[in-house]
């Protein structure tokens, strides 16, 4: 679908959510004499602190502040060949790290355009490039669907070329199945050294693993500053959902425009500014000679990118704990059940801890910051995903409670059972301590001691087939 607009300002940013195998292992990573990261926690320009103070509420600045935040400032240009042929050069504007509680952390890189691209290769470039993995593999064994080359440019001149050429299988041992290779593409492994993807967190060094909770389209931010008007609604639909020009049937665009585009400041047919917010991108459409444009190009390098990010902090977080629950839900067959319920007990209260210090609803006094984010939390199936995790949380506490239960119903059936049997042989021990010493020496025969020695059995044999017939009893009160 061929488009004649140009693409005069182009802004892009990613925002990658990931867990960490170990904050601590990663800290000790990250401030070696060899890394390229540098701590700036305390490094945020005035003037981008100043906005999100007046942005956000208090509350939620706090969710927003990394408890640590690295930066890499050796980057100035990335190239990348999108498809053989095109290549895109941007310069590098911002590379951050920011670590958050319970192993959270975002991994951020931002770059703007230094020419003028046609809207299909703005387009084509942002689907490529933001893919964590190979779209799709080829016969050849060639990755498609992402870029063929990417070059990063140092400030001090260093070229670093990195072709897209890994294997789509692990080689596999004298007879055994080649598996697939959970791996992503080399160029995030580059930006994100010292640290070492790991979906199962079995690494060599397990301490600087970490994983991607997402798919493999990395969500990104974007401001497409336009020479016209000119689009149609299917490349409207491609721009908002950061995908190549092509066609869409009449109902999907339709549901698209109603679900997925905020036209607070859209009145056609005068061109002026339009929101995409999907839950793989948030693209914001302008004419590239607005005098709106720059400030809406601030506005989303910092508000709009603290929104997305609070909103995939909620989500990472909710998706860990769901698959944390999950997985001590699938446990609790085993054999040591006293250890799983004990875990589980550990799981809901680190769930519980960060539902109470993440979970906002109201996250500016802005009437449009608040309207963007609901969008936001909506297009990432946030409620969805909440009330799920909170399903899985309940009814593995009902499994908690109702071991406790029965636990405690035992405990007291032992503790009847003692009770009883106290009571017998208090009663026995009762009747013959008052009246042993009242019996004549030649009384005391051995027909005596038969007698006592014959009630304490009988006290016995009677406290055993009631410790028995209570316990049925309590089984089926309990099931």
């Amino acid at each position: 679908m061929p488009s004649s607009s140009k693409v005069t300002r182009f802004d892009f940013h990613l925002v990658w959510p990931l867990v960490l195998s170990s904050t601590e292992g990663a800290l000790r990573a990250l401030n070696t004499e060899g890394s390229k990261w540098k701590n700036s926690l305390q490094e945020t320009p005035q003037s981008e602190a100043y906005a999100v103070h007046h942005f956000l509420l208090p509350h939620v600045r706090e969710i927003l502040r990394p408890q640590h935040q690295f930066r890499r400032t050796d980057l100035d240009t990335i190239l990348v060949d999108i498809d053989g042929e095109t290549t895109v050069g941007l310069a590098v504007t911002a590379v951050e790290l920011k670590i958050f509680e319970s192993r959270i952390a975002t991994f951020s890189f931002s770059a703007r355009a230094m020419d003028a691209f046609d809207l299909r290769t703005v387009q084509l470039f942002s689907h490529r490039l933001r893919r964590s993995y190979a779209g799709y593999w080829n016969v050849d064994p060639k990755a498609r669907n992402v870029p063929s080359t990417v070059t990063f440019i140092s400030r001090d001149g260093h070229r670093q070329d990195i072709p897209i050429d890994i294997p789509p299988f692990l080689n596999p041992l004298k007879g055994s199945t080649p598996r697939l290779k959970d791996e992503i593409l080399p160029y995030w492994t580059y930006l994100l050294a010292p640290l070492k993807h790991d979906p199962d967190f079995e690494l060599i060094n397990p301490d600087v693993g970490f994983i991607n909770p997402h798919n493999e389209q990395i969500p990104c931010l974007r401001f497409i500053g336009l020479t016209d008007s000119t689009l149609s609604d299917d490349e409207h639909v491609s721009v908002g959902l950061a995908e190549p020009l092509e066609q869409h049937p009449k109902k999907f665009r339709d549901r698209f425009f109603a679900l997925n585009t905020y036209d607070r400041w859209w009145a056609l047919p005068r061109f002026t500014t339009r929101f995409f917010i999907t839950g793989q991108a948030f693209t914001i459409l302008a004419a590239a000679d607005d005098h709106f444009s720059e400030f809406l190009s601030t506005h989303l390098r910092r508000q709009y990118l603290q929104l997305h990010i609070l909103a995939l902090i909620i989500r990472s977080g909710l998706e860990l704990h769901r698959e944390s629950l999950f997985r001590a839900g699938k446990r609790l067959d085993t054999q040591n059940l006293e250890s799983e319920i004990d875990n589980i007990d550990k799981l809901l209260e680190a769930y519980l801890y960060f539902v109470r210090g993440n979970l906002v609803q109201k996250v500016s006094g802005q009437e449009q910051g608040q309207e963007i984010f609901e969008r936001i939390c909506r297009a990432n199936q946030l409620p969805q995903l909440e009330k799920e995790t909170a399903e899985m949380a309940s009814k593995l506490r009902s499994h908690s409670e109702t071991f406790y239960t029965k636990r405690t119903s035992e405990t007291t059936i032992r503790l009847a059972i003692v009770g009883g049997l106290g009571m017998a042989l208090g009663l026995v021990f009762g009747f013959w301590g008052m009246n042993f010493f009242q019996f004549e020496r030649e009384e005391l025969g051995v027909s005596l001691i038969l007698w006592f020695f014959a009630s304490v059995c009988v006290s016995l044999a009677f406290a055993r087939i009631v410790a028995k017939y209570w316990r049925k009893i309590n089984r089926r009160v309990l099931s």
